[in-house]
C-alpha cells in the first residue's frame, strides 16, 4: 500500500515505515473490554467482575469484535472493571 502526504515534514522520509489503523463504523456509547477479558464456561461468554477484593462471574452479551476489543450489550455497566486473567484459576492453584 502507498501513501501520498499533501504537506512535507522534514521528520518523514522516503522508505520510512508507518502503522496505522483504519476506523471503518464507529458504534457509540458502547462498552468494550479486551478480548482477553472474555471467558467460556457452561457454553457461556462471562467476564469477571471487580468487586472490592474479589471478582464476580458474570454472563455477557457480546456485540461486535475488532481484533482484540470486544463491544459488551448486556451484563456490565460503564466504569465496572473486569479481570483480564480468570481469577478462578489463580484460587484454584493456592
Amino acid at each position: 500500500m502507498g501513501l501520498r502526504i499533501d504537506r512535507t515534514n522534514s521528520r518523514v522520509r522516503p522508505g520510512m515505515k508507518a502503522g496505522a489503523r483504519i476506523a471503518l463504523d464507529t458504534v457509540s456509547n458502547s462498552i468494550l473490554v479486551p478480548t482477553q477479558a472474555l471467558f467460556k464456561k457452561n457454553g457461556a461468554t462471562v467476564v469477571y467482575v471487580a468487586s472490592g477484593r474479589t471478582f464476580s462471574e458474570r454472563a455477557v452479551q457480546l456485540g461486535r469484535r475488532s481484533g482484540d476489543i470486544a463491544q459488551i450489550i448486556d451484563g456490565v455497566k460503564p466504569g465496572e472493571r473486569v479481570a483480564l486473567k480468570d481469577p478462578t484459576e489463580a484460587a484454584a492453584n493456592r
